[in-house]
């Protein structure tokens, strides 16, 4: 093989399947760290959320050093991570479509709750962001949306546990602050989506 390649293509090529051999060690790692399932086919829809941001660091830590798959050579040795990536992204999003259909009602019943709430902060300038900087607002706002229906599911338990009866608008004007709060997040978090779908579009879909 050596004799067919330039000495430097050849070097190239075994530094990055030696850094690529240390990436799938990695991401094993993390997955028996995490205690996911190591059958991606079988992974829980938070699994297979996860495995995709651990994928998606890894693969663009490995193209800061060495750059997009060039050759022939380079796209054939690096195909089955980038097939990896693709089949946890269909994956997820059939999660989302079909079995994630409960979660999907519980969330229009959310809307039910505070549409009439409306939030005119500006969000951060996510425009600007990286990847995985998308990944990390992502990250923390989905947790303080999850303390926050908490909270905010705890204050209606409450209330009919005392009163009775459901909230009303009026009622929601004692806790408006954090309906606010859960409606900016919810917001923010479906524009984080859109431009993490969007980055994945024009950069991982290429490298085929």
């Amino acid at each position: 093989m050596e004799n067919r390649i330039p000495k430097s293509e050849f070097e190239k090529l075994n530094l990055m399947a030696l850094n690529l051999r240390d990436l799938l060690n990695r991401l094993l790692e993390k997955r028996k760290l995490a205690k996911r399932n190591i059958v991606v086919e079988k992974m829980t829809r938070e699994e297979i959320q996860s495995e995709k941001i651990d994928t998606q660091k890894e693969l663009l830590a490995f193209e800061e050093k060495h750059g997009r798959p060039q050759t022939k050579l380079e796209k054939d040795l690096m195909r089955p991570l980038y097939d990896h990536y693709r089949k946890v992204k269909r994956l997820l999003s059939k999660f989302t479509s079909s079995k994630g259909i409960g979660e999907l009602k519980n969330e229009e019943n959310d809307d039910d709750e505070i549409h009439h709430i409306k939030d005119n902060r500006p969000f951060l300038n996510l425009h600007s962001l990286s990847l995985n900087e998308l990944n990390k607002e992502k990250e923390v706002a989905t947790l303080e949306k999850i303390k926050l229906k908490e909270s905010i599911k705890k204050y209606e338990y409450e209330f009919i546990k005392s009163t009775g009866r459901s909230l009303t608008k009026e009622d929601r004007e004692l806790h408006k602050e954090e309906f606010e709060k859960y409606k900016y997040l919810k917001a923010k978090l479906k524009l984080i989506d859109a431009l993490i779908d969007k980055y994945e579009i024009n950069h991982f879909s290429k490298a085929k």
